[in-house]
């Protein structure tokens, strides 16, 4: 028998909303390797592409911030230099 790491209950390859699983007290190979499946193509399109959203938004935001910035930089650099045109005006004799 394949010492197995997880026991299941109810035994069985298919996996259910109700089924429990426990580490075995029994599995003593400290070498074994362990094989996750990769998701099917179906789902991992959907993963990608919802990875993909995710990125755009956090660009879209970064973006937003950027412009939002550069706005009040160039007000503030506006508001400066029509304060000090203001102040060094010549007064008519």
């Amino acid at each position: 028998m394949i010492q197995q790491i997880l026991l299941k209950q109810p035994e069985g390859k298919t996996i259910g909303r109700g089924d429990r699983f426990a580490p075995n007290p029994r599995f003593t190979d400290r070498l074994k390797r362990i094989r996750v499946p990769l998701p099917p193509v179906d789902e991992r399109k959907r993963v990608v592409e919802d990875v993909d959203k995710v990125r755009r938004r956090r660009w879209l935001f970064v973006l937003s911030l950027v412009r939002l910035v550069a706005f009040v930089v160039a007000f503030l650099a506006l508001s400066r230099f029509l304060t000090n045109a203001k102040t060094t005006r010549r007064q008519p004799n």
